[in-house]
């Protein structure tokens, strides 16, 4: 499912990176909510997690 375009060096925050880029793609711009995004309740948590990381920067993100 994920298309592994996320590159933060650690597996599990690039898996987390490609499910919403992924989200981001087949949702387009009408939805930026994570709520929405996430699809559901554990996709929510995981990009909450992944967002709140400290090693997560902005241009790693747009990267």
């Amino acid at each position: 499912m994920c298309s592994g375009v996320s590159n933060f060096g650690d597996l599990r925050m690039d898996a987390a990176g490609s499910f919403i880029h992924d989200r981001l793609v087949k949702i387009g711009p009408r939805c930026i909510s994570v709520r929405i995004l996430s699809g559901h309740r554990a996709g929510e948590v995981w990009i909450g997690r992944l967002l709140r990381n400290e090693r997560v920067t902005v241009e790693g993100v747009v990267s």
